[in-house]
């Protein structure tokens, strides 16, 4: 009985590289107009929005632009268990919310259904903060249970 690979296929020639020049100009070019058409459709589908009164946000959100100058805000953020567990999540971040004035004003971020934001369960956010939220699941628990900053 053999074993193996019955009949090699013996190389007989190497590759050779293609005589003449490359044109490197025309494939930056073309990589340079790939790279503008992403841009311009991430810019399409990244949501921002800005508020300036309360505001639960969506699981559609993701840039949260916050003017707290008529009054306190509070954004509340979901729980982190909406979001199902070992799947990528799109980014480096789900949620980053940009404070955006400097009046005396409150903006206060808070979990809902009792999940952290570090081990605490309410950020406040000093003048032209920014946070970025991630979910991420406790002591190799099977699902997300809290939220870490970025």
């Amino acid at each position: 009985m053999q074993t193996g690979i019955p009949y090699p296929i013996p190389i007989i020639q190497p590759v050779e590289r293609p005589k003449g020049t490359f044109d490197y100009t025309r494939v930056f070019k073309d990589l340079t107009d790939y790279v503008n058409q992403l841009n311009h459709a991430l810019l399409t589908i990244v949501p921002i929005r800005t508020v300036g009164v309360s505001y639960t946000l969506a699981l559609t959100d993701r840039v949260i632009n916050v003017d707290a100058t008529a009054g306190n805000v509070v954004i509340t953020i979901p729980s982190p268990a909406v979001y199902p567990s070992g799947l990528p999540i799109w980014g480096d971040f789900v949620y980053e919310i940009k404070r955006l004035d400097a009046s005396g004003n409150s903006v206060t971020v808070e979990a809902a259904n009792g999940a952290t934001i570090d081990g605490a369960g309410t950020k406040t956010m000093a003048q032209w903060d920014k946070l970025r939220l991630r979910p991420y699941a406790l002591y190799g628990a099977s699902v997300y249970s809290a939220w870490g900053l970025y």
